[in-house]
């Protein structure tokens, strides 16, 4: 009956009685603290903890010791901590933060640091403690930490030795890395000696119940809390700096080893594409990682640590997995995905390599006239249902994404078509459009050269000139990004042929892989003609 009534009124008061649970000087602190801060907000005070027992007799207070009618620990729960959440902050361990930033919300104890109470659907009355504690199995992966460390630091030296010797540079450079290393290898230490998980312990009169609120509800928003809170740290990292290493429990965190993926992507493209596939997908990556995407960097030089997946038992390439970071500047919730791309055929196949169409149609598109709406049909990408079903001869792209934190898939899904199309489009460009000649030599009547010859000039073709002009005007309607449009006006001083000549050339001193051509408007009249070149 003692223990009800000081449960009870511990729940109603927010205020812990000595009898109930003793103080520390911890909790001294806190009680302090907690005051203050009170007076800054209301300029009112809780009550301070030598008056925490009021409800209670004051015999009873003064003759009994302190923890007398103390609860028994009914169940725990331990949540291990990732090592990015045992980093210490000058306001605690940062794991141990989040899990009181959602039981502070809801439940807090306004004299005692570290106690929180609450009540099920039952009406049962019950107090929390959580605490950091060491479950021993860190050593091992602190040892493995440091052994992938030592491994990459050889590579390192090793290739160094291979071109001869080390430059003054590159000692600088070693240094550096030496000293950088000991860094690691004493943070790896220090982490290795902290905890590594945090125990959540109720205390109460009644046991808790399989499926109860606190088991189910309250256990699965704190596990969401420290997943939350890890992907807000992660994402941050990888936004400031995208080369940041992701350590073997990160890419275990974000894609858990054997596990299936949370969505699938299907993309239907054009089965033309099935003969340009290694361009394609050369194209896709390109657009990818300048895009939307992230390639994923390593601490760890083993296979396990790393991102995996396969298709018809094929191992996904390292150039075709990536990193998704959904981070705004303005702060709001943070979302990562792992994901890994494949072009499958209908049933799910994993084609290798291209291979060539035996369509006669297909055929005459390649060696005839291009025709805009046929190249329009190539860059067309179609979103697949999950029960969306396709012929064998269907050619998929296939998305297979891990996600942690908030990731909308949907919006995912429209910024990969929109990439999926640009690549597309640059692929048609190199394949269809640039190998045509788009120059004609033509011989100007009337027009006669030094030699007593008709004059023959290189002459844009209008037909390509028109065409190419759409096709253009199409990837910019699509955002492509190596697309852009420019119109300058330039007054020339000198003969228009002079400053022509010198306009090609500063181009080619500023960009020297770029070929330029150009023409000149002009005309000429007949007695019976009028003609322009």
């Amino acid at each position: 009956m003692n223990q009800s009534l000081l449960l009870a009124d511990l729940y109603e008061s927010r205020e812990c009685n000595r009898l109930l649970e003793p103080e520390d000087d911890e909790d001294l602190e806190w009680s302090e603290w907690d005051t203050d801060s009170q007076k800054q907000k209301d300029g009112k005070t809780r009550r301070s903890t030598n008056n925490d027992d009021e409800k209670i007799p004051l015999e009873a207070n003064l003759k009994l010791p302190p923890g007398k009618f103390a609860c028994s620990k009914v169940w725990e729960k331990d949540f291990l901590l990732h090592p990015r959440l045992r980093e210490c902050t000058p306001q605690g361990i940062r794991g141990l933060l989040a899990i009181r930033m959602v039981l502070n919300s809801f439940s807090v104890v306004g004299n005692r640091k570290n106690m929180f109470v609450y009540q099920d659907d039952s009406k049962n009355i019950f107090y929390f403690k959580v605490d950091t504690e060491r479950s021993g199995a860190a050593p091992h992966l602190a040892g493995q930490q440091q052994n992938d460390l030592s491994a990459t630091a050889s590579q390192r030296d090793g290739s160094e030795d291979m071109f001869g010797g080390i430059s003054r540079t590159s000692s600088i450079s070693s240094a550096t890395r030496s000293s950088a290393f000991e860094r690691l290898q004493a943070v790896g230490g220090a982490l290795a000696a902290g905890p590594d998980k945090i125990v959540f312990k109720v205390f109460g009169i009644d046991d808790v119940p399989v499926g109860s609120s606190i088991r189910k509800d309250l256990v699965s928003m704190l596990q969401r809390k420290l997943d939350e809170k890890l992907v807000e740290i992660l994402s941050t990292l990888l936004q400031r700096n995208t080369m940041c290493k992701l350590s073997p429990e990160d890419v275990h965190f974000l894609q858990p080893p054997r596990s299936l993926p949370n969505q699938i992507i299907r993309l239907m493209l054009n089965s033309t594409v099935v003969s340009y596939l290694e361009a394609f997908q050369y194209y896709l990556r390109q657009n990818l990682v300048s895009q939307l995407m992230i390639m994923p960097k390593y601490a760890s030089s083993r296979l396990e640590n790393r991102f995996q997946d396969s298709v018809d038992g094929v191992d996904i390439p390292v150039a075709d997995i990536f990193l998704y970071n959904k981070c705004h500047s303005g702060g709001g919730r943070r979302g990562m995905g792992c994901l890994t791309m494949a072009v499958v055929d209908g049933h799910g196949g994993l084609l290798h390599r291209s291979r060539k169409l035996a369509s006669a149609e297909f055929a005459t598109n390649l060696d005839g006239a291009l025709k805009l709406d046929t190249l329009r049909e190539m860059v067309d990408v179609k979103r697949l249902d999950p029960d969306d079903l396709v012929d064998e001869d269907s050619l998929v792209l296939q998305v297979r994404v891990w996600e942690q934190g908030r990731v909308d898939v949907g919006e995912v899904m429209d910024k990969l078509q929109a990439v999926v199309k640009h690549a597309l489009w640059e692929l048609v460009t190199e394949f269809f459009l640039l190998p045509k000649d788009f120059t004609t030599s033509q011989t100007l009547p009337y027009v006669m050269s030094a030699g007593g010859r008709n004059y023959t000039a290189e002459v844009l073709s209008t037909d390509y000139k028109e065409f190419a002009k759409d096709w253009v005007e199409i990837g910019l309607k699509m955002d492509v990004t190596s697309v852009n449009k420019s119109e300058v006006e330039f007054m020339a001083n000198y003969a228009p042929v002079n400053a022509k000549k010198e306009l090609q050339h500063q181009i080619s001193l500023a960009v020297n892989d770029v070929k330029t051509k150009s023409f000149q408007m002009g005309s000429f009249r007949c007695s019976n003609a009028a003609s322009l070149f």
